[in-house]
């Protein structure tokens, strides 16, 4: 029996605090990331520690567990555990495992239950993986879970790489598991990690039809011109037209018209074309236009916007 719960300290600071008032009785069991230590051990000191947090202002939460591993808690199950895994026998991976119990990278052939009981008993060095793979270039980390506890932390021990980081979930507590699982899909995808999405794979029932977009129909307009982040250079917006003078008696020749602004769009066929005497500029309706496709990327728009939906 025994408790864990979550601090928001680092894990020196933690570690200085249990040696002051809880020696043996708690434990570090995992370091999360730079601000966030997980602790476990006796009930009753976790309820103090929870406690000493709150009189002192710091966020700290209990886990909803009534066991308290990574801790010498663990250790008298070891015989039963080694007894209970005996049979295991390890594969290889055809994904690379990089150890939060070893700090390094693994052959899994060699997970064998003296592995797991380890990982059971010693604390989780998650935050020094995480530091460990974005050092050596990893830049996409998807924690496969019930419900995302560790992206925060993953974000926390990124901060100051100078890299992109992209940290998502697949799944969440009481939220639809297909949504869920979508939206994590849908995200990877337009932040531009792993292999292309092929969504129609998901459609087994129904069968969508993409619905086109205005690309170069779509007229020019303060925002559809200066902040699409398309490839083409962006088109100035125009002024109206001057307007002719009237003719100065009823004999004078008709005046020749008035210069216009040639867009790439057809006014007969836009609800929104200028009316004689009005400015040429079209209705600010076109603004929700979308930016036109990259070159090199068939699938994402050029710095613009992308909506992914689904229907069952």
């Amino acid at each position: 029996r025994g408790a864990m719960a979550s601090l928001p300290l680092p894990a020196q600071d933690v570690q200085q605090l249990i040696s002051e008032r809880w020696e043996g009785q708690l434990w570090v069991a995992a370091l999360n990331g730079p601000h966030s230590t997980t602790v476990s051990g006796d009930t009753k000191a976790v309820d103090e520690v929870l406690a000493h947090c709150t009189d002192t202002g710091l966020r700290a939460k209990r886990i909803p567990v009534d066991y308290a591993s990574h801790c010498p808690h663990v250790q008298p199950l070891h015989d039963e555990l080694l007894h209970l895994l005996g049979d295991i026998t390890p594969q290889p991976s055809t994904v690379p495992f990089f150890s939060t119990v070893e700090g390094t990278w693994l052959d899994t052939t060699t997970l064998d239950a003296a592995y797991w009981y380890r990982n059971l008993h010693q604390p989780v060095r998650f935050s020094h993986a995480i530091q460990t793979l974005t050092d050596d270039g990893h830049r996409a980390f998807i924690e496969i879970s019930p419900h995302p506890t560790l992206v925060p932390a993953i974000e926390d021990t990124t901060e100051n790489t100078t890299e992109n980081i992209t940290a998502t979930g697949s799944l969440r507590r009481g939220d639809n598991d297909t949504h869920r699982f979508l939206t994590a899909l849908a995200h990877t995808h337009t932040t531009g990690i792993g292999t292309p999405t092929t969504w129609h794979h998901h459609y087994t029932q129904t069968h969508p039809t993409p619905t086109p977009t205005p690309t170069s129909t779509c007229p020019p307009t303060p925002s559809n011109t200066s902040t699409t982040g398309s490839n083409h250079p962006p088109q100035q917006p125009t002024s109206p037209p001057p307007a002719s003078p009237p003719p100065t008696t009823p004999s004078s020749p008709p005046h020749s018209p008035s210069p216009t602004t040639t867009h790439n769009y057809s006014p007969a066929a836009s609800p929104y074309a200028p009316t004689p005497g009005s400015p040429t500029t079209p209705s600010p309706a076109w603004s929700s236009c979308r930016a036109p496709r990259s070159s090199n990327s068939p699938s994402k728009p050029a710095n613009g916007w992308t909506a992914l939906g689904w229907r069952n």
